[in-house]
């Protein structure tokens, strides 16, 4: 019953319905049980004690009301019952420091996510359509409502359906029934199946704003969807432009790379995840940023079940040539034969990023949990712990823990036996 209903604050009076609530059923409330007076529609709220004329009513902690007539425990509060009414200002002294909450429970945790190219994580798949003109704002309305529908990601269609009873009613000349009529939510909204199992929706940006105005305006758009496109849960845009106005796709690129041009400020390291197609251009990328540094994850990703290695290596080698870009040893049994992988099918990609990054930028990452599709954590790290056997101590040392602690500017946790 309580995850029917929601109380913002333990100060509050009132409590929201989350759901239809029905007369007489009860509620659990500061130890109390209460029976509720009235039906309560969903979004509404209820009573959680007497009302007179005059008592404040709190809502999130602070007094957000009066009540205007006799509210009884249980009743919904309504415009009619209700009028605004707030605490006079004051000030506050008191403690204000915090304290960082237990999260050692989560520690080891893992969730479903993304993984961006950023080295961000998104927790949905969302695919944003935007605007750089007005003249377009009307076939944009039309292509939302055709794949909303057609995708099944719009939500269906309750007032319209309520409207078609009422219409049905006043044809067959029931109008009794239109007066009686009550509009509700049902409990269950679900959406149709969905077309694209690993897309969560599509988002559509609606401007109404003219062409851009003046060149700090489009500027300050484009920046506006650049934030959007990173986000880390959009997977993916489409941007729709006449060609004619101000805000142009160069202006948004021009955004997104000023501030790949902050991060070295901050000290924060770009994360480069992407597919061997994708390393022409990385490689671009990275050249116009020779100071920022740069970690290829997963090592590109490359077609190791195909056994394509050609077109990899030779773009892997341009993208070595930048001191400023280190390179991740994972990743690779996954792109292998999940069921039947042998270590020696790995080896030729492991020669050519230790040739042309070398020793002092290679960092070693399990990819755990991706890898338990193919293999367990010890058979990752077993993997190239036998590809660098013989190699001097050193040299395994910064390959496990060296390199990363100084690329990330980490304090080292390793014990004295593990570097010994």
């Amino acid at each position: 019953m309580q995850s029917r209903m929601l109380q913002l604050d333990p100060r509050d009076d009132v409590v929201i319905a989350l759901t239809n609530l029905k007369k007489g059923e009860t509620f659990q409330l500061n130890g109390r049980t209460h029976v509720l007076a009235a039906d309560i529609a969903a979004k509404h709220k209820f009573a959680a004690k007497e009302f007179a004329p005059g008592d404040p009513i709190h809502m999130y902690g602070v007094m957000v009301g009066r009540a205007s007539a006799p509210i009884h425990r249980g009743e919904v509060i309504t415009a009619h019952t209700l009028r605004h009414d707030s605490a006079g200002y004051h000030e506050y002294a008191g403690p204000t420091g915090w304290q960082s909450p237990d999260i050692s429970h989560w520690k080891e945790k893992s969730f479903l996510g993304y993984h961006r190219s950023g080295g961000e994580v998104g927790t949905r798949n969302y695919w944003l359509v935007a605007l750089l003109v007005f003249c377009e704002n009307r076939n944009l309305g039309v292509l939302k409502d055709a794949f909303e529908e057609e995708l099944g990601f719009a939500q269906p269609q309750v007032y319209r359906r309520h409207v078609a009873d009422l219409v049905k009613f006043h044809r067959e000349g029931r109008t009794d029934e239109i007066q009686r009529r009550v509009l509700t939510e049902p409990e269950s909204q679900g959406n149709r199946q969905k077309v694209f199992a690993n897309v969560d929706g599509s988002i559509f940006l609606i401007r109404t704003q003219g062409c851009g105005g003046t060149r700090e305006d489009a500027r300050n758009l484009c920046g506006l969807i650049a934030g959007y496109i990173h986000h880390p849960n959009v997977a993916g845009a489409t941007l729709l432009s006449l060609g004619c106005q101000i805000a142009q796709v160069s202006i948004l690129r021009e955004d997104f790379l000023r501030g790949i041009a902050c991060l070295r400020e901050f000290g924060f390291i770009y994360e480069i995840l992407i597919y061997p197609q994708q390393l022409p251009a990385a490689v671009e990328f990275v050249q116009k940023f020779p100071e920022q540094p740069f970690v290829v994850d997963h090592m590109a990703k490359p077609l190791v079940k195909q056994r394509e290695i050609a077109s990899w290596s030779r773009q892997m080698r341009e993208l070595a040539a930048a001191p400023n870009v280190c390179c991740k040893v994972s990743g690779l049994i996954t792109e292998g034969d999940w069921k039947n992988w042998r270590p020696e099918v790995f080896h030729p990609y492991l020669d050519l990023v230790f040739e042309v990054f070398g020793w002092d930028r290679l960092l070693f990452r399990s990819d755990w949990p991706e890898c338990l599709l193919a293999g367990s954590c010890r058979r990752v790290k077993g993997l190239v712990e036998d590809y660098v056997r013989g190699r001097p101590q050193s040299e395994k040392d910064n390959l496990f823990g060296g390199n990363a602690e100084r690329f990330y500017s980490l304090k080292s946790v390793r014990t004295k036996a593990q570097k010994q």
